[in-house]
């Protein structure tokens, strides 16, 4: 095997590029990525190869980033979502399955190639989705933990029923013993991991910490081998190897029981995949694309990517409501749904190489699996902020409460003390004296710096879903916001910020962040009028008085809103609803 740094110093400067650019223009990496695959690329210009070397790593690279997603995503909340995952898994597999199979035989095909044709309709990719799902930061959603445990089941019907193809392709009929020897390998594989990760890890991890085990670098290594040895089950079970590193990845979260190790376990692991070796793998995934097709069989491309998305989005959606899920979540989820990516072009690479389909099948199942790949990002883009404007995008907070207030000054005091009354809060201050008075108000405070990892951890920040960055230095606000939303995921991260500083405006954005303004007076002119009592806090209706002009005056400063016995950080009046309270600073 042959090995050139230069290749592969050119897919990884071309990947970062890519991703840059996509992230630039509002959309995930991974499109950029794939992108710059196809232009640079066998498709198009030709300044790139594939070779084994690159694809040993590209396939070392989806695998450790299913192992990251897997450390990120709860058990818990999967089991949660796991009724109407199914469902949407269903729905959105059977409707392409079987309009797959009526396009092909209406276009004459062979009844064993429109079988294929039907499977490589309904199939998810579950390692694009994953990574779509983290370049746009909603892991920590209902409708990603659907989509997961949905894209979990799909994969296993999939690869079920590509192997019962075969079956019937080689032997010439259904080999109905085979077929079920299949499904008990698949069943057994799943009842094994579960055992393996809920009884065994964590007491072997126990075992471990008793014997002195506790270096970064140890579990890291001993992490890989778990991952590949879980990879290598599910292939033995006939299954795809990313099945296999998602659910080790998930049960390597629930068995290491120190939070500090499990943060940096996971950082690691996700720098090495998202941040070097994944984007190798969807920028080769480009390399697959052929354009002939577009000038021998125009009509079934369109035809095929036509239904294939039509058929998954509604098949999912229709489905999904029988969970009892919103149509609003079932469309978006059913968007989310539609990519194939690695998982099709492996089984069209298997079924060419077979004799199920001939050269022109291929180029259209790549085609396809290139362009819902492609358009998975954009249409789920535009869904989650589509779900943001209704309030209907849900985080899995049920086992996040906490707020964390980076800076304890006396407006910081104030807004915790709010916060205090229907959620867990922690202040954190380097200021000893502030420290000292948030004690005696009776607030739960924490001495320290907030881009420490062990402060925050100690702060309480596995279980937060807010952090407010409350001093008064913009950029140090904009870095521990930045900090927080990155390394620890918390869902909702706000900065107080100088709004007509576009730099950090802009770096804010780029984190999912959101800034905290105030326009008219400095913190410390605010925290100067609450020290001397010359401004007190209030809480008022809507119905009080609240207009726009009482919310822009000069002697008012918002902090928060109560809606239905939970407060949020104000952001602008447009964020406000009847029946909201507005928690506010009034001077007088």
């Amino acid at each position: 095997m042959t090995f050139s740094a230069l290749n592969l110093l050119l897919v990884l400067v071309s990947a970062f590029i890519g991703g840059r650019v996509a992230l630039r223009l509002g959309y995930p990496a991974v499109l950029g990525e794939i992108l710059m695959g196809i232009v640079l690329g066998p498709p198009l210009l030709g300044l790139m190869h594939p070779s084994s070397a690159l694809m040993v790593l590209a396939d070392l690279g989806v695998l450790l980033m299913m192992v990251y997603v897997g450390m990120e995503v709860s058990l818990e909340e999967l089991k949660r979502a796991s009724r109407a995952g199914v469902l949407s898994a269903l729905g959105g597999f059977l409707l392409p399955f079987a309009l797959g199979i009526w396009i092909m035989l209406s276009w004459n095909s062979s009844f064993i190639a429109a079988l294929f044709i039907g499977v490589a309709m309904g199939v998810t990719s579950l390692a694009t989705k994953s990574r779509i799902l983290l370049d746009l930061k909603i892991l920590d959603t209902r409708i990603a933990n659907v989509m997961m445990a949905g894209a979990l089941v799909t994969d296993t019907l999939s690869l079920l029923f590509f192997a019962g193809i075969i079956s019937v392709a080689t032997a010439g009929s259904l080999d109905v013993a085979g077929l079920g020897l299949l499904a008990l390998k698949a069943v057994v594989f799943f009842v094994l991991s579960w055992f393996l990760g809920v009884r065994v890890f964590p007491f072997v991890y126990r075992w471990l910490r008793q014997r002195g085990l506790t270096q970064r670098s140890f579990y890291a290594t001993l992490a890989l081998m778990i991952a590949l040895a879980f990879a290598e089950l599910a292939e033995l079970a006939g299954l795809h190897g990313v099945i296999g590193a998602f659910l080790a990845g998930m049960f390597l979260r629930e068995a290491i029981e120190e939070k500090r190790l499990s943060h940096e376990l996971t950082g690691l692991i996700r720098d090495v995949s998202v941040g070097f070796l994944a984007p190798v793998f969807f920028l080769t995934a480009g390399f697959e694309v052929t354009f002939a097709v577009f000038r021998s069989d125009l009509g079934l491309l369109v035809l095929i990517i036509s239904v294939a998305t039509v058929a998954k989005i509604l098949g999912t959606l229709l489905f999904y409501r029988l969970s009892g899920g919103s149509w609003r979540e079932g469309l978006v989820i059913g968007l989310g749904m539609n990519d194939r990516g690695a998982v099709e072009i492996i089984l069209a690479g298997v079924a060419l190489r077979a004799g199920l389909i001939d050269n022109t099948i291929f180029s259209i199942l790549v085609m396809m699996a290139v362009v819902t790949t492609a358009t998975v990002p954009l249409l789920l883009t535009w869904g989650i902020r589509w779900l943001e404007r209704h309030h209907q995008l849900i985080r899995n907070t049920s086992d996040k409460q906490r707020v964390i207030i980076v800076g304890a000054g006396p407006v910081a005091r104030l807004l915790a003390a709010a916060f205090a009354r229907l959620h867990p809060v922690t202040l954190i201050d380097r200021n000893a004296a502030h420290c000292h008075d948030a004690t005696r108000a009776g607030l739960s405070v924490l001495q320290g710096d907030a881009l420490d990892d062990v402060t925050l951890l100690d702060a309480g920040v596995n279980n937060a879903s807010t952090l407010i960055a409350l001093t008064p230095n913009s950029e140090s606000n904009v870095l521990i916001a930045k900090h927080a939303a990155e390394a620890f995921g918390i869902p909702h991260t706000h900065a107080l910020v100088d709004g007509s500083n576009h730099g950090l405006m802009h770096q804010l954005g780029l984190a999912g962040a959101k800034p905290f303004l105030m326009p008219t007076r400095t913190l410390l002119a605010w925290d100067e009028q609450v020290k001397t009592q010359q401004a007190r806090a209030e809480l008022k209706s809507l119905d009080e008085g609240m207009t726009p002009a009482f919310m822009n005056s000069m002697s008012t400063l918002m902090l928060a809103y109560k809606r239905a016995g939970r407060y949020y950080v104000f952001e602008s009046p447009d964020a406000l609803s009847a029946g909201d309270e507005v928690l506010c600073i009034t001077l007088g």
